[in-house]
């Protein structure tokens, strides 16, 4: 069953004033889910669309700042999310590595792996990229001695990477959102 994610009536004035002033139609669940793929996850940045980036939020700081903070919701999950800080340049995160993260539980380094990977920082010690490749298909769909990624945090390292993508695009001199590329 898809159904909206809850919000309030304060954020959706909110999202019906920007829509408003940017010349924009505010997005309809119900119109859309035929066309998108129907997901609803919470957090910060509630996400109902993973493809769709709204022209607000179409502009290299504010996709830093919704990547950064999806991130750290997927690094929350496997309790590093203190390992994540937001940066100015990049996607707009960094992972800082704990001096024992050798002795992390499996899970959470592979968390932390990927997104130290992701944002293209150079190998850091006591996370082993090589290892990342035995760790991602457990971490992604399951199997294996520590729990998977959730739903929520997939749709979130989804998401991530789109914004991330556009974000690359924008700042390669891509005007248009690519979507079809």
């Amino acid at each position: 069953i898809v159904s909206p994610a809850t919000t309030t009536e304060r954020l959706q004035s909110i999202q019906r004033m920007v829509a408003e002033q940017m010349g924009d139609k505010l997005p309809d669940f119900e119109a859309n889910v035929l066309r998108a793929i129907p997901v609803q996850v919470g957090g910060l940045y509630p996400i109902s669309d993973v493809w769709y980036i709204e022209p607000g939020l179409d502009v290299p700081d504010r996709l830093r700042v919704h990547i950064a903070q999806f991130a750290r919701e997927i690094a929350e999950e496997a309790g590093v999310a203190e390992q994540v800080e937001p940066s100015d340049g990049g996607i707009g995160f960094a992972c800082i590595t704990p001096p024992a993260a050798r002795a992390m539980p499996p899970f959470a380094r592979a968390v932390l792996t990927l997104l130290h990977a992701l944002c293209a920082a150079r190998a850091a010690a006591g996370l082993d990229r090589a290892r990342l490749a035995d760790d991602l298909a457990p971490l992604l769909y399951g199997g294996g001695a520590y729990p998977r990624l959730s739903d929520a945090g997939l749709v979130k390292l989804f998401r991530l990477l789109r914004l991330a993508r556009r974000l690359l695009d924008l700042e390669a001199g891509a005007s248009a959102p690519g979507h079809g590329t």
